[in-house]
């Protein structure tokens, strides 16, 4: 059984599910966001990158195998004030990782690479971001949400976003809050039992009326067998939403 949920503006659309948000998707604890950079030094590896008010920077995380038991790798990267052109890649072996990327203001054509395999999180959190191209990677039991901010004076323009989630259980959400215009958002879940929601607030132009001409753009969320997708769309213009559940 495959559960739809498509809610814009008051109007409400449901097909096989109550149209409301599922509680376990739509937070984003994503273990306490990394419990507020407190690091535990009994886990595997730790790394912690700050950078504040800077452009152009390479950011590259590693983080492999553990001698025995469970990874349990920590990555965080956070940028402050106004820093625009920097790339970002993390990627962690095995299982029980957890990486965030945060952008507290006026972040501006930033890429974001996350690549992790079974039961991990990735956050990505950007403000008044324009431009930038967000791709999270990982195979089974994961979360991967990504939330993007603007607001009357900051707009946030053409962000990208793909979440490509292979195996079973998966948990994808993006959230997009005022003034988040001309997106586009894929969501690909390969297994089974998995969940995806999309959230958009005060944000338009995202590939309307182009059914034909240009599919693309707009939010995307493809699934296989057993899965859940919502779309919730207010106070928003101009979206075109696709989800092909297989």
């Amino acid at each position: 059984m495959k559960k739809l949920v498509l809610a814009i503006a008051i109007s409400t659309v449901a097909f096989g599910a109550s149209a409301s948000k599922v509680t376990q998707i739509s937070d984003t604890n994503i273990r306490k966001q990394v419990d507020t950079y407190q690091f535990d030094l009994d886990r595997d590896n730790n790394a912690l990158v700050e950078i504040n008010d800077g452009n152009y920077h390479d950011v590259v995380i590693t983080q492999g195998q553990a001698v025995k038991g469970l990874d349990l790798n920590r990555a965080v990267v956070s940028y402050q004030g106004s820093g625009s052109n920097n790339d970002t890649a993390i990627s962690q072996d095995r299982f029980s990782n957890d990486a965030l990327v945060k952008a507290s203001s006026e972040a501006k054509n930033n890429d974001v690479s996350i690549d992790q395999t079974d039961n991990n999180r990735a956050l990505v959190s950007l403000a008044k971001a324009d431009g930038n191209v967000v791709d999270i990677e990982q195979n089974y039991n994961n979360q991967a949400r990504v939330s993007i901010a603007g607001n009357s004076k900051n707009w946030a323009y053409g962000n990208d976003i793909d979440i490509d989630q292979t195996g079973n259980s998966n948990i994808a959400n993006v959230n997009f809050i005022g003034n988040v215009d001309d997106y586009d958002v894929l969501i690909s879940q390969g297994g089974n039992g998995s969940r995806a929601e999309v959230e958009l607030k005060n944000s338009s132009d995202s590939g309307y009326n182009n059914l034909i001409a240009n599919v693309d753009n707009g939010i995307h969320i493809v699934q296989t067998h057993n899965d859940y997708a919502g779309v919730f769309v207010s106070n928003s213009d101009n979206t075109a939403v696709y989800i092909n559940q297989q």
